[in-house]
């Protein structure tokens, strides 16, 4: 009986521990599944014309969120800055909004709810000042940051630029009476193309419309190259301002119409950042740039590395590690840069209408944070004297309908504020840009004077008389297709490397058959605009531009493939390109769609030039042929290069 009672009570007990088992065991199972799934707080409040972003927190990268009002919702409160992981609501009035976000995770999709409930201010005295520093004026000095304890950076932002470094052989110094800042807030930051982020231990900001408390912004790069940020030049100061470009950039994609602005009177824009990787920076004039899918890439200007200024030079703080881009040795990574904005103008930005910038770095997931950024006037300490202008023109004639390019050197060579503003003397004959292209009348002959004159205050002014013809003094143009002779004057031909820190940009040897660039240069261009001019060729009349290129071996052989354990990570098909920027890396007004395969280190590129916007042809100078590497002791070889009407 002892026996039989101690069996029962031993299977009572076994099967008792089953049952709590299975009952534990599904509770924890599904704990386990919902920490795996994305989150969103099921209720939030906000005051009545206030502003909060909701975000989705995933442990799992989020891919897409698709959010949803319902139908009463959508008159409570406006929905703007939709991301993947989180949604600017603005409260409109009294009430209650029922928010939905389809979260993808995955191949899964979430289904997550959060009940918003809109209250009454408590303050109804009608007072509407901002507590955000981002409701400075626009366009005036540098905003002190707001008294209100609540927003106010707990540290100087602006405390560690820097006023004075050296360029042109002289020690410029900024007038920090005369700057103007722009304000890194959510509201004025254009679309991102990164993973932004906040730290962690931050206090809760009052004004969701800062990123940081003292006023900076972080985020971390998703691609190399093209992931970073981008602000409007004129802030945007109101959520009203802001509009639905969602037709041009993509579902959830906000613009702002007003943010271009008269840049032209600053000399330099000053950046305080902290990075482990050198930057790029890129200008935009006019929204649509910044509506296209081609959007960051697709600029107005670029510069990085050797284009910055600032007090220690880009070959003493960069260093290679055989990656991306270049690293910034640990006693740089926070750093003081001065971009002048007459190179950026050299490059196609024009200063007077420019819209907006964007800031990248060249590796993906490097951490970035930006302190400060504001356009800055120096003092003018050396002035202009004189002004010598030239043109690419011989004998200075322009055929009517035709174009020319006009260079201004201004003396002395370190005179602080070197740049120029151009202007005819009879539009009717001839109209000159803010860069100096001339672009003459159809059917219209005479002289007409162009005038650059000096923007420092000086006064002083230098001219140049063009004389513009029918034409038949200049040799007739060729029927056929065009062979370029690479023997010529005016075909120039350059690499662009680094050699020990600084940027070598030597000529190519020139033969009939070829013309062979610097060994290891993976990077090269041709400028055709003298040799386009003294040979009368109207690229309007040609379909195409063919160039045929090689990489040769030591021996000076072509290779058929790759050396056995090099691999570039990319090639790129030859690029039209305007003049100005010229240089082995800028992407041009059109490219081939073959002949840029890695794989093939020779190959028939064939630009077209009936794609390309006529207006924009004039620009048109020449091509960059771009690679990631080549081998140190191979050289890239141009064959042949053949305009052809067919």
């Amino acid at each position: 009986m002892k026996k039989n009672m101690k069996s029962i009570l031993a299977k009572g007990m076994a099967l008792a521990m089953a049952f709590s088992l299975m009952a534990v065991a599904p509770g924890t199972q599904s704990e386990a599944a919902k920490a795996k799934k994305p989150t969103m707080k099921k209720k939030v409040s906000i005051v009545k014309g206030k502003s909060k972003t909701i975000k989705v927190t995933s442990k799992k990268k989020v891919k897409k969120t698709t959010w949803s009002l319902n139908k009463k919702g959508k008159k409570v409160v406006k929905l703007s800055k939709k991301k993947a992981k989180s949604v600017k609501v603005k409260a409109l009035k009294k009430g209650t909004a029922k928010l939905t976000a389809k979260v993808k995770v995955g191949k899964k999709t979430y289904k997550l709810k959060s009940t918003i409930t809109v209250t009454a201010p408590k303050n109804t005295s009608g007072d509407k000042t901002s507590s955000s520093p981002s409701a400075a004026p626009s366009g005036s000095p540098s905003a002190a940051p707001s008294s209100n304890p609540s927003t106010a950076p707990s540290t100087d932002p602006y405390a560690d630029r820097v006023h004075s470094f050296t360029a042109n052989g002289a020690t410029v110094t900024v007038d920090e009476s005369a700057t103007y800042n722009v304000p890194l807030t959510e509201l004025n930051e254009t679309t991102f193309t990164c993973e932004a982020k906040r730290p962690a231990n931050a206090d809760p900001l009052a004004s969701d419309k800062l990123y940081n408390r003292d006023g900076s912004i972080s985020f971390t790069s998703t691609v190399d190259y093209n992931s970073g940020v981008t602000f409007y030049v004129n802030p945007c100061t109101s959520d009203d301002d802001i509009v639905d470009i969602s037709a041009t950039r993509g579902e959830g994609f906000l613009g702002y119409q007003n943010g271009t602005k008269d840049m032209s009177a600053y000399d330099y824009i000053r950046i305080c950042l902290t990075s482990g990787n050198e930057m790029n920076f890129r200008t935009y004039n006019g929204n649509d740039q910044l509506e296209t899918a081609g959007f960051p890439g697709s600029c107005t200007s670029e510069t990085f590395e050797a284009g910055w200024i600032g007090p220690v030079g880009a070959s003493e703080y960069m260093e290679s590690d055989g990656g991306t881009g270049k690293t910034v040795k640990a006693d740089y990574e926070k750093r003081t840069v001065f971009i002048p904005l007459a190179a950026l103008q050299e490059k196609g930005c024009n200063p007077a209408t420019l819209t907006a910038f964007g800031i990248c770095p060249q590796r993906t997931g490097m951490e970035v944070t930006i302190h400060s950024i504001d356009f800055v006037k120096v003092k003018y300490d050396t002035p202009v004297t004189g002004i010598t202008v030239t043109s690419n023109r011989e004998n200075n004639e322009v055929q009517a309908g035709r174009t020319a390019t006009l260079t201004a050197a201004v003396a002395p060579e370190n005179a602080t504020r070197q740049t120029v503003t151009w202007s005819s003397s009879d539009e009717t004959l001839a109209t000159v840009t803010f860069n100096g292209i001339v672009t003459t009348t159809e059917g219209k002959t005479g002289k007409v004077t162009i005038t650059a004159t000096a923007t420092d205050g000086s006064g002083v002014t230098g001219t140049i008389e063009l004389n513009i013809t029918d034409g038949s003094a200049q040799p007739p143009a060729e029927e056929g297709n065009h062979k370029v002779d690479f023997t010529d004057a005016g075909v120039v031909a350059q690499s662009n490397k680094q050699v020990d820190g600084n940027y070598v940009t030597p000529d190519a040897d020139k033969t009939a058959d070829s013309m062979v660039f610097l060994n290891g240069a993976s990077m090269i261009y041709v400028n055709l605009s003298a040799y386009i001019s003294a040979k009368n060729l109207d690229l309007a009349s040609y379909k195409s531009l063919d160039v045929t290129y090689e990489v040769r071996d030591a021996d000076g052989k072509a290779i058929a493939d790759w050396p056995a354990g090099f691999e570039p990570g990319w090639g790129k098909p030859v690029h039209w390109v305007p003049v100005a920027s010229l240089n082995g890396y800028t992407d041009g007004l059109a490219a081939t769609g073959g002949g840029g395969d890695p794989a093939i280190p020779a190959a028939t590129s064939s630009l077209s030039i009936a794609d390309v916007d006529k207006a924009k042809l004039a620009d048109v100078g020449g091509f960059n042929l771009q690679f990631n590497a080549i081998p140190e002791d191979c050289s890239i070889a141009i064959t042949d290069i053949t305009f052809k009407k067919e």
